[in-house]
């Protein structure tokens, strides 16, 4: 248990502590996050290439930064797109790569740890919201469903869950 305390620990020092690139960065995450949530809930797409873009942008600024927070922040990216990508695959195109890009660009604000973690609170939250509607027949198991909101819920839940480890220690 220490170990993943330590790892998030390493994400706050990292990706949320005080100074102002860290404040930034939510907001970044923040202003990003509305128009994809907007145009997820409407038209069923994320702007792909603009999270891409986004994403080498914000890497290229990790770099700058430190190496530390590049590494962090890439493996994080890597992780993310490989666990998506099998999971696009085995599950048929099941789940769109304009979330993966949404995941992308949020491991590249804010590490590998609380990348995981927003990833499987979205799938947590998901199934919460959405078991009523199954339930009902109000959706299917073949219905798309917008997921960047649910991404955004589980990026906004790993960085409060990070903060409430940080206080603990």
């Amino acid at each position: 248990m220490d170990m993943i305390a330590d790892i998030f620990e390493k994400s706050y020092l990292l990706f949320l502590n005080d100074d102002i690139i860290c404040i930034a960065r939510f907001a970044l995450f923040v202003a990003v996050s509305i128009p994809c949530i907007i145009t997820d809930i409407t038209k069923k797409e994320v702007p792909s290439m603009i999270l891409i873009s986004l994403a080498v942008l914000i890497l290229t600024a990790d770099f700058v930064i430190g190496i530390t927070v590049f590494i962090h922040a890439a493996l994080g990216s890597v992780l993310i797109s490989v666990i998506f990508l099998s999971i696009y695959f085995i599950s048929k195109r099941g789940i769109g790569p304009g979330d993966m890009f949404y995941l992308i660009c949020y491991s590249s604000l804010f590490g590998a740890a609380m990348t995981v973690t927003a990833f499987l609170f979205s799938f947590w939250i998901g199934a919460a919201v959405l078991v009523i509607p199954l339930l009902l027949k109000k959706i299917g198991r073949k219905t798309r469903i917008p997921f960047v909101p649910f991404l955004f819920a589980g990026g906004v839940s790993s960085s409060i869950l990070t903060l409430i480890i940080h206080i603990l220690n």
